[in-house]
């Protein structure tokens, strides 16, 4: 049997229930893709939250998502520029930024997040901790999990925010052939990129998604959705990307930023 992995990304949830964000309830869209997710994929084997949980400064999104997540299923986090390590971590324990070896398979969670700032690094702690992982496991199949993008996305404001040294990343990831792909989130939207021998996969937002190849800030009309991932013991693996049945969604569509 594959391993199942579901990515839950970018869920901007507030302090406070009910509060609204470009317009949207970002509960309510959360809980939709939620229930979308957990009546296609029953069992998954893990549940991978990548970051931007939060678009508030208190610790309630995290026990927010909770709430809307099976009890019976592990969890790992990662962190996105919204969110705080400091009010995070305790929230999360040992789920925060994990390796887990599970069956043939090394998936690691690595922190592309700096304090105050949009951009993402990752940071020589994290690089060696990757190196570290990649060097220790060679007979493993490994998916990696990021918050942000390490290749530009075709969106001019947003590829201002991709990981800084990302040049260095890649080539670091470029010398393991046993490095199957990569996950991000940040980015609000869904598509499929390749560097070297491997993968990198971008994750919808489970609120609003940004519109592709846009110059400025911009929204898009699709629904909020989450990926999916089917890992088989041999190394390959299916991925693909899932939404809401369509509702209306009262977004702000004149905003420039939030």
């Amino acid at each position: 049997m594959p391993l199942k992995v579901l990515q839950i990304s970018d869920c901007h949830l507030p302090d406070v229930a009910g509060d609204t964000l470009l317009g949207l309830d970002t509960e309510m869209t959360l809980k939709r893709v939620c229930e979308h997710a957990f009546a296609h994929h029953p069992t998954p084997d893990l549940i991978a939250l990548t970051g931007d949980i939060t678009n508030g400064k208190e610790d309630t999104a995290y026990h927010m998502l909770r709430e809307h997540l099976p009890k019976d299923v592990p969890l790992a986090w990662l962190p996105g520029n919204h969110d705080n390590n400091r009010v995070m971590q305790p929230v999360v324990g040992d789920e925060f930024l994990p390796s887990l070896t599970i069956g043939n398979w090394c998936l690691t969670f690595l922190d592309s997040s700096i304090d105050g700032a949009v951009p993402g690094l990752l940071e020589d702690g994290e690089v060696q901790r990757l190196d570290s992982v990649l060097r220790g496991a060679p007979d493993k199949h490994h998916l990696i999990f990021m918050h942000h993008h390490l290749k530009p996305a075709g969106c001019a404001w947003l590829d201002t925010q991709v990981v800084k040294n990302a040049p260095h990343v890649l080539g670091l990831m470029a010398g393991f052939r046993q490095l199957k792909a990569v996950a991000h989130g940040h980015v609000h939207q869904a598509f499929e990129q390749k560097h070297a021998h491997f993968d990198i996969l971008a994750c919808p937002s489970t609120c609003f998604q940004f519109k592709p190849l846009s110059d400025n800030f911009a929204l898009d009309d699709k629904m909020p959705g989450y990926r999916y991932f089917e890992l088989f013991d041999d190394g390959s693996y299916i991925s693909r990307v899932e939404r809401i049945e369509y509702i209306e969604l009262p977004i702000d569509h004149k905003a420039g930023g939030y």
